[in-house]
């Protein structure tokens, strides 16, 4: 049933197979010979033409690759000062931004950890995240003392010389000096 064609509407019975095409015409023993004295003139002058032409385009073509070349060279040029081009500029954004970001943390009294935690592009936004980052992660108070205590004195050691010079602050210093004298 595959192989049947579909029947036709009006008659109800398999319509008629296409025609198979044609088959190619026999090569007779001179192809020119048909096309006649002018023809065959003709035919030899395209033939002739078309081997100047391909002769001519061997010639050209090297040429031709030479000039793609020199293109694509300058192109490459081209491109590659436009790269360093952004990449010197992405490089200065980068450093302003930086700096800026630097400078407004040394105003706020940030840390340079902290600067680096700092987000924006802009001199407001940076010191707005400033001001959010102190109020956020700002320092303990510092205890306050007990009633009726007294403070701590803050003490540190000074080595005073022996002949009344000045103070030594230096231990190590002040030993050697000392195992240098001889005793009297």
């Amino acid at each position: 049933m595959a192989d049947e064609a579909p029947p036709t509407p009006a008659t109800g019975e398999p319509a008629p197979a296409p025609p198979p095409p044609p088959p190619p015409p026999a090569p007779s023993a001179k192809p020119d010979a048909d096309l006649g004295e002018a023809g065959t003139k003709a035919l030899k002058e395209e033939r002739a033409a078309r081997r100047e032409a391909e002769r001519q385009l061997k010639e050209l073509a090297p040429l031709a690759a030479k000039a793609k070349e020199l293109e694509d060279a300058s192109k490459s040029e081209a491109e590659k000062l436009t790269e360093r081009l952004n990449a010197a500029e992405q490089r200065a954004v980068a450093a302003e931004t930086n700096a800026l970001r630097l400078e407004i943390a040394g105003e706020k009294g940030l840390t340079p950890t902290q600067a680096k935690r700092l987000i924006g592009t802009t001199r407001k936004e940076l010191e707005a995240d400033a001001d959010d980052l102190l109020a956020t992660f700002a320092p303990p108070a510092p205890p306050a003392p007990k009633p009726g205590s007294r403070p701590k004195e803050s003490l540190r050691t000074v080595v005073v010389a022996s002949n009344g010079d000045t103070p030594k602050t230096d231990m190590n210093e002040w030993m050697r000096e000392q195992a240098a004298r001889k005793p009297t």
